[in-house]
């Protein structure tokens, strides 16, 4: 739920229980996913140095294990990005087979109304048929 507003004011979108919608937050993540990974990519760790106030502040501040940390938060964001997305494709494919199945039910509902239609049609011109030969009978043509 927290995902779904947070993304529906990232994307501008009123309406966010579409699956186009959240496809467009996959991709969204994957983006910023990208963004982080170059970004890592480039960061490059000065040592200390000799300086004592520098030694104290880079274990204070522990960034060589910060950075570890972080590397393997995105490879973990990644893998679930891809789980998320391939789930998306097989979404989708569920929703076409659901929208085939559900065209053909439609399909076969109009099939079988017009036979009733034509069943009813033929009915009625039995009955008109009737209806001339008791006119003949009773009028004495």
């Amino acid at each position: 739920m927290f995902y779904s507003r947070v993304l529906s004011k990232t994307l501008k979108v009123s309406e966010p229980a579409t699956l186009t919608f959240y496809c467009r937050g996959v991709i969204l993540l994957d983006e910023c996913l990208l963004y982080i990974e170059e970004s890592l990519a480039h960061v490059s760790l000065a040592r200390a140095g000799d300086d004592p106030s520098l030694q104290r502040l880079s274990k204070i501040l522990n960034t060589g294990v910060l950075f570890e940390s972080l590397k393997r938060r995105a490879a973990d964001m990644r893998k679930n990005v891809k789980g998320t997305a391939v789930e998306l494709v097989s979404i989708q494919k569920m929703a076409a087979v659901i929208s085939e199945t559900q065209q053909a039910n439609h399909h076969d509902i109009a099939d079988l109304t017009c036979r009733r239609l034509a069943d009813v049609h033929q009915n009625m011109e039995r009955s008109m048929a009737h209806l001339d030969v008791m006119k003949s009978l009773l009028g004495g043509a």
